[in-house]
């Protein structure tokens, strides 16, 4: 046999139309599925794809699905009404029972237009085609000359008649349905990424099970632009068509980031109710009741602080490989416990668990923070950022490790990339606020503007906070009588050290020495560690010497000389030489006083 004759015989190769038949034909159903869904892609309003995936679908939820999808766009379409009727849906008009106990016979009658014909040889196909085309052509000619007799034809006077309704195989449509157009996200800053000049890779979603639905996909796209309140809608939807603990759980999250914490929790026990061991839902869980605290009027109890700690051991026992969950229970452990040991354990076990990340570096820092140790505290959050200049969390905490450590240049600068990005974060209004009373070129006004917008937030913890700052922007501004007063309630909400440091110094600014060494005695007391303590001391001695209380301030002058020389600044040490006629002490070779940001106003 020739070559051009092998040539000839060769099939032309399949069409993805041709293998879907075919599949669905031979009962490999998974197959049939993929391939159809393949051709939906291109066509999506096309009534014979969407029957025949009602023949090849996975669950009955979805089949009943491509049934519906063929009334949408077909609403009368016989079929697809008589496989809804037997699916018992409750919305389509009862008919005559039909008879489909078998998949096969369901099967029968959905592909019974489309059934293939045997492949014919070459020979035979060409034949056809040459009777074809002689049929056309004889046509053509008598209809031409039909056409042209009914021209010549007077026109005949109307007559009564029948009409005979001729049964025909319905043709399918592709009708012009459109999906509803997606929501339009909120207005975002531009990435920090972009306006750094550098790249990030986000963290991957934790799970990421396929789903059949476009909605899935809408959803997770939603999601990546932020627009928490379109990807709340379409795993809503998803959930009442295919209930699964990823979409629950998805769903919890949108919720979190929109502030729907009891949402949220419903979501999460939709999730834990259909998988009890999914890990994931257990650390969100833990997240959405930490936010839900700081929105509430009372601090959070023993008992809140055993149900979390209960939904991290259950996360971490489940999801131990998961980043995110070490982060959320370094957040408990830190930000709400401030138990630097465990949080120390935890921190290693999560590098040994997930790697180096720069995530680790934050906490680092944060861990020596916490010890009091901010130099440590200020190489490892430099290391954090170099590595992941995005990292928006780690800016607060460099802002807040540069203000104890005396550095107001770098607390503003770090507090600001926060705020730009996060201007209705509370936290971030604060840090803000705080950075702007702080430096000394810093703008007072800025920060009575910024905080006129947490006047009416929930949460007493913001209040508090708020007031405070207040109080410390007006004795910036030169004004104690308004300081006081805010400074006052501040203190009736939280009797604290930094609360009664405010209060002295509001006085003083008053030339009241009295009540302000009553307030530096109540901050001594309250004092937490040994530098709040020697804070304190410094202005009880000044505001002892002021009203001439000789005995009580040199017994302060000289407990200050005895301090360790790294709780007490040089400056402070070489007053109290001078106020009890001792030498003046030899300053270290490089002198950096670093007195808390509440020494002095």
């Amino acid at each position: 046999m020739s070559e051009t004759n092998k040539k000839a015989q060769v099939a032309p190769p399949k069409t993805t139309y041709d293998q879907a038949l075919e599949a669905l034909e031979a009962g490999d159903y998974p197959r049939a599925r993929k391939l159809i869904i393949r051709l939906l892609k291109r066509d999506p309003n096309n009534v014979t794809y969407w029957l025949w995936l009602s023949v090849a679908a996975e669950t009955a939820k979805e089949r009943e699905h491509s049934l519906r999808q063929v009334l949408k766009l077909d609403p009368q379409h016989p079929t697809a009404q008589r496989g809804l009727r037997y699916f018992a849906a409750k919305d389509v008009t009862p008919g005559e029972p039909v008879r489909l106990d078998r998949r096969a016979q369901w099967q029968a009658e959905v592909l019974a237009p489309w059934t293939p014909r045997q492949a014919r040889p070459a020979w035979q196909r060409r034949g056809l085609a040459l009777l074809l085309g002689v049929v056309t052509v004889l046509l053509l000619a008598l209809g031409y000359q039909g056409w042209s007799y009914w021209r010549s034809r007077p026109t005949p006077l109307p007559t009564l008649g029948f009409i005979t309704v001729v049964a025909t195989t319905p043709a399918v449509t592709t009708p012009t349905a459109t999906l509803p157009p997606s929501p339009t996200p909120r207005g975002t800053p531009q990435p920090l990424g972009q306006v750094l000049g550098v790249t990030h890779t986000p963290t991957p979603l934790y799970v990421n099970t396929p789903h059949p639905y476009e909605a899935y996909h809408r959803a997770l796209d939603a999601m990546g632009r932020g627009d928490w309140a379109a990807a709340a809608a379409y795993f809503e939807q998803l959930l009442d068509q295919e209930p699964a603990p990823d979409l629950a759980y998805y769903l919890a999250e949108a919720y979190y980031h929109l502030a729907r914490y009891a949402d949220a929790r419903r979501a999460l026990r939709q999730a834990l109710d259909m998988d009890p061991n999914f890990g994931p839902a257990h650390r969100l869980w833990a997240q959405v009741l930490m936010a839900e605290w700081r929105t509430r009027e009372q601090s959070p109890t023993a008992a809140d602080f055993a149900v979390v700690e209960q939904h991290l051991r259950a996360a971490l026992k489940l999801a131990g490989d998961d980043p995110l969950t070490y982060q959320a229970a370094l957040d408990y452990w830190l930000g709400w416990r401030e138990d630097v040991d465990q949080a120390e354990r935890l921190l290693a076990r999560a590098r040994e668990a997930t790697g180096d990340l720069p995530r680790w570096d934050y906490y680092e820092a944060w861990l020596a923070y916490l010890r009091g140790d901010t130099e440590a505290a200020w190489e490892a959050i430099e290391r954090a950022l170099e590595r992941d200049p995005t990292m928006l969390e780690a800016y607060a905490l460099a802002a807040r490790i540069a203000l104890a450590r005396g550095d107001v240049e770098a607390a503003r600068e770090a507090a600001e990339v926060y705020y730009r990005y996060r201007p209705e974060d509370p936290d971030a209004i604060l840090l803000y606020a705080q950075v702007q009373i702080a430096h000394p070129e810093g703008d007072p006004e800025a920060a009575l503007a910024a905080l006129d917008a947490l006047a009416d937030h929930a949460s007493p913890l913001i209040l508090r906070q708020r007031v405070a700052l207040l109080g410390e922007a007006y004795l910036r501004l030169n004004q104690p009588e308004k300081a006081l007063e805010y400074l006052e309630q501040a203190d009736r909400w939280d009797p604290s050290f930094a609360n009664a440091m405010r209060r002295g110094h509001a006085h003083r600014a008053l030339g009241d020495y009295g009540a302000a060494l009553v307030a530096y005695r109540e901050a001594y007391e309250r004092a937490q560690t040994e530098r709040e303590r020697y804070t304190a001391l410094y202005w009880r001695a000044k505001m002892a010497e002021a009203l001439g209380l000789t005995t009580t301030a040199q017994r302060d002058w000289r407990a200050l000389l005895d301090a360790p020389p790294d709780l007490v600044p040089w400056e402070w040490r070489a007053e109290a030489a001078a106020a009890l006629g001792l030498p003046t002490p030899t300053p270290p070779a490089s002198v950096t006083p670093s007195p808390t940001p509440t020494a002095s106003p």
